[in-house]
């Protein structure tokens, strides 16, 4: 392989290798807000004795306003689109050094705060203990991503057990400039939010929707990159609604009610890139070129906020976001009418095989399990002998280390069983009226007597 074919190979692997090694690295050092000195941003400027703390994109409505004027228009304009009761209990997630504390504090909220950064936890307690001695914040340091069963002490846990007994649920849940940061993604954070609000709660929060051209391939390519120097998890690049429509939808369906959202890109983009521009430095320049793409290539930066209504069912956030994903798919293969034709090749492993117990023994089975689906005439053939060979053949007279590797594992795969096999069917009557979820878990509970009879064996 050439040099330039290394390269090539590394540059498209980095976002996968990345993704492995992010987990492992603290949030300090990986969260892009934390490389953002608040002092800096807010131009040293004192207000009322102190050096503001503000550290968002803010919402600017004139070319004279300071970063500090349009941080405090953002934050206020959230809490306001809220509409919700602001003097209950509130979780402000993602509050930076404390100013968004101070405003709901101002509101007469009972606050919790959550924060990945343990520098922040240190500022905003400095900061809301000078101006409200008498308040008692709870601070939580740690990710949003919250773990149904793991994560006991977290605020999104809606069985979370505090001194003084059962945590209450939140009256609002406000996250800005955050949840678009959060892992895996802002659809389950959505979901684990719900379960921790009353009824009729509010989650209000902001989100980046990046233009529909980076939720397809080859744009999805892309979008992995984009995520890494914008510090956010990939799926919330590639993985989003392709409209605000759909957005809502999701929520609505998730069991929000009086779901809103609005666009708020024209008071964002130009405004954060005008006042970059003008400070000193390649990094602020190089950075108000980012925010004035963004603002004309079709990225949005929206506010969000919905109620919690009676929940849809009693899914998990995990469950949820399994059904969010399986919609994403149904949604790229396109609806398919009766008797139009399903075709396709797929890869089989050897039996027995660590990780096949969801996989075909045979390709009889294999037929078997599309017929019970409600395919007719399935046809399956093996096309291994016209595959392994002659690719590992090709690739072997390269040049490089690396194609001649590549070669070995085709040759590999089809000596010890691997089949590449080409797959069709046509749609015919459904065998029930099952959902997928229904054929599912009935697909795996045959896996399963399957595995028992063999264990008995």
């Amino acid at each position: 392989m050439t040099l330039a074919g290394n390269i090539l190979v590394l540059v498209s692997a980095f976002p996968l290798i990345w993704r492995t090694v992010q987990p492992l690295i603290p949030p300090q050092y990986v969260e892009s807000y934390a490389y953002w000195d608040a002092e800096t941003l807010n131009d040293g400027q004192k207000v009322d004795g102190r050096v503001p703390r503000w550290r968002n994109m803010g919402y600017w409505t004139s070319p004279d306003e300071s970063f500090t004027q349009a941080n405090e228009a953002l934050a206020n304009k959230l809490l306001q689109f809220a509409d919700a009761q602001t003097d209950g209990r509130t979780l402000d997630i993602g509050f930076g050094g404390g100013e968004t504390l101070l405003l709901h504090l101002s509101q007469g909220a009972n606050v919790t705060g959550l924060t990945t950064l343990p520098s922040d936890v240190t500022s905003a307690r400095g900061l809301v203990s000078s101006i409200y001695p008498e308040s008692s914040v709870e601070y939580y340091t740690g990710s949003a991503s919250y773990t149904r069963g793991k994560d006991v002490d977290h605020p999104l846990n809606p069985e979370r057990v505090l001194a003084s007994g059962p945590a209450q649920p939140f009256d609002l849940i406000y996250a800005l400039d955050v949840a678009y940061h959060i892992p895996p993604t802002v659809y389950q954070f959505a979901a684990n939010a719900h379960s921790a609000l009353r009824e009729g709660g509010v989650l209000a929060y902001t989100d980046v929707l990046p233009p529909a051209k980076l939720t397809s391939f080859p744009g999805r390519i892309l979008g992995m990159w984009l995520a890494l120097p914008l510090g956010v998890p990939h799926r919330n690049v590639i993985d989003r609604p392709a409209s605000l429509d759909e957005y809502k939808a999701e929520l609505e369906q998730m069991g929000y009610d009086n779901v809103r959202i609005e666009d708020w890109s024209s008071n964002v983009w130009e405004g954060l890139a005008d006042n970059l521009e003008k400070r000193e430095g390649k990094g602020w320049k190089l950075a108000a070129k980012g925010f004035r793409y963004a603002g004309k290539h079709g990225w949005k930066y929206i506010a969000v906020r919905g109620e919690r209504g009676t929940p849809p069912s009693q899914q998990t956030a995990e469950e949820q976001e399994e059904e969010h994903n399986e919609h994403h798919d149904e949604k790229d293969e396109k609806a398919w009418s009766k008797g139009r034709v399903r075709i396709g090749t797929s890869v089989e492993l050897p039996t027995p095989y660590p990780g096949t117990r969801d996989r075909p023994a045979s390709l009889d089975e294999y037929k078997a399990e599309l017929e019970q689906m409600g395919y007719d005439n399935v046809r399956i053939e093996d096309w291994s002998s016209n595959v392994w060979e002659g690719l590992a053949d090709n690739l072997e007279k390269r040049e490089g280390k690396g194609w001649k590797l590549a070669a070995k594992g085709f040759r590999y795969a089809g000596k010890h069983g691997w089949k590449y096999i080409a797959v069709r069917g046509e749609r015919g009557t459904p065998p029930s009226q099952q959902t997928a979820e229904e054929q599912e878990e009935e697909h795996n509970e045959h896996h399963d007597e399957k595995d028992e009879k063999e264990a008995e064996l």
